[in-house]
């Protein structure tokens, strides 16, 4: 039987969720035209849905397109993104029909499940059924997941198969981590035992005995970890920057084996590296690149399909086409209004317009507008912004693991964007970083309210850790937390109007540009 706390944690973040899709529904087709860059994704995932690969639409043909009186092209078009995300919007035009709901009802689904996976996560790393809750409700709130979860582009589906791969390796390093610490403390205590004989006889000290007792134990069944290695498999085949998910917690479970094993082990490194950075590399990392492999099937079957060449091999055409891919990544640099630099991401300095039109309606003296605006809750992102400085602080001076794992989150989805910062990139890529701004704040919220505190850890796992806070907490705190809260809900309702596209005076459009640059 669940305990309460359990039981909050399931229904808590699943109640959200299904508020986070009714609030992201209402509406969802009240705009009929193709917004921003659904005029590639709608067009490519019905070319998938009907043909088995994208074809070539004429120049500016959305109008025709949108009236559904036309003829299908046969010709392959050149695409720069995999087609997971293309297949999934494709489904719901399948169902719903080629318009504005069927469109997006596969990212309206997304954001809502990312929803509750966000607090599922939380729950699994802090214990606390109702921060899962609030975390699920925070993440519900913010404006650019808002904004993505009604626009049929592909970076909401990227944060659902990101978050459910950051869920799958939390709940692997929380099985995993207790074996091996406890199959380290027996491999400890037969060499401390043998040293004791060999002092006790006055002979040499044993040699190891097994490969085990020289190197550590090796674990090579780790399922969960594989579940990861999946997720991030199904994110890289929505867009290739879920590879930086997998390079980075690669990474991260490699610091993790470092930190297990230099305190016991006379070869900590070779250890880290041979039973335990190799299992986890064969765990985690082919069988993303099979899911990877396996998401390219339909362009192998169909040959009509762009950049297969007669008679040619198959491999060696896959393999020239994402020579292309790569090469317009990394050099597309051209105008664009909305064009913004990643270091001013984190505090949502220049967010993407989606859409804005003047439009008919009783707005008084005033034009009346329709605006959709991927502009990240603003309190939430600020406050946020402070919180993973906190966050940076418990990582590094405390040495929580789980505020590393809030840390990797970051460097995997906001770290590799400061590289390309001269290229043609936009704001609303922070889609994917809203849940780990998201759990900074919990992270500090969780203490300010006493869910959780900072205590020393008795192992070598780190020099602290966090557990459920025994003692009654400061009532100023508490309420100082729960005004936090207050603000960002009140921020959400606010702004609500421009991420949704609900029609109001173009004066009150106005009032929400807060800063110059939103404009």
């Amino acid at each position: 039987m669940k305990s309460p706390e359990a039981k909050w944690a399931l229904f808590g973040p699943l109640a959200v969720m299904v508020l986070a899709f009714i609030s992201r529904a209402i509406r969802l087709g009240s705009i009929k035209t193709l917004v921003f860059d659904e005029t590639y994704y709608v067009k490519d995932a019905y070319g998938l849905i009907k043909r088995g690969y994208e074809v070539q639409w004429p120049k500016d043909y959305d109008e025709v397109f949108l009236s559904g009186q036309f003829t299908l092209p046969t010709q392959g078009s050149f695409v720069v993104h995999p087609t997971v995300g293309k297949w999934l919007i494709g489904a719901g035009m399948e169902l719903f029909g080629n318009n504005p709901w069927g469109w997006r009802i596969a990212v309206c689904l997304a954001g809502a499940v990312s929803v509750f996976l966000l607090g599922r996560i939380v729950w699994h790393l802090f214990g606390s059924g109702k921060m899962a809750t609030l975390a699920s409700f925070l993440l519900a709130i913010d404006g650019v997941q808002i904004a993505l979860s009604r626009t049929a582009i592909l970076d909401i589906i990227l944060e659902m198969f990101i978050l459910l791969g950051v869920l799958f390796f939390v709940r692997d390093q929380l099985s995993y981590r207790p074996k091996l610490l406890a199959a380290l403390q027996e491999i400890d205590e037969l060499r401390h035992t043998k040293k004791l004989q060999s002092a006790t006889l006055q002979t040499k000290p044993q040699k190891p005995a097994s490969f085990r007792e020289k190197f550590g134990p090796v674990f090579w069944w780790r399922p969960w970890l594989m579940a990861a290695g999946i997720a991030w498999g199904l994110a890289m085949s929505v867009k290739w920057s879920g590879l930086y998910l997998v390079a980075v917690f690669g990474i991260f479970a490699f610091i993790r084996e470092l930190t297990a094993r230099w305190a016991t082990e006379p070869k900590w490194l070779a250890s880290s590296i041979i039973t335990g950075g190799i299992p986890a590399f064969i765990n985690l990392v082919p069988i993303s690149g099979v899911v990877y492999l396996l998401s390219w099937a339909s362009w192998f079957v169909h040959p009509q399909g762009w950049g297969h060449t007669p008679g040619g091999n198959v491999l060696s055409d896959w393999w020239k086409y994402h020579e292309q891919i790569l090469n317009f990544h990394t050099t597309l640099e051209s105008d664009h209004p909305y064009k913004s630099n990643p270091w001013g991401w984190l505090l949502q300095l220049r967010p993407t317009s989606f859409y804005y039109e003047k439009v008919a309606g009783d707005c008084g003296k005033d034009q009346c507008i329709q605006s959709v605006t991927s502009l990240g809750n603003p309190l939430l992102w600020w406050l946020g912004f402070l919180a993973f400085l906190a966050v940076m602080v418990a990582a590094f001076a405390f040495l929580d693991w789980r505020a590393g794992l809030i840390l990797a989150g970051y460097f995997a989805t906001y770290g590799p964007w400061l590289i390309y910062s001269n290229r043609t990139i936009f704001t609303f890529y922070t889609v994917v970083i809203s849940p780990f701004v998201v759990l900074s704040l919990i992270y500090v919220l969780g203490i300010m309210m006493g869910a959780w505190r900072v205590a020393a850890d008795k192992n070598w796992t780190g020099r602290y850790n966090l557990v459920p806070a025994p003692y009654p907490v400061n009532q100023g705190l508490i309420w100082g937390g729960l005004a936090i809260v207050a603000v960002i809900l009140l921020a959400a309702v606010f702004f609500f109007p421009i991420w949704t596209g609900m029609t109001i005076p173009q004066g009150q459009f106005y009032w929400r540009m807060w800063l110059p640059s939103w404009i």
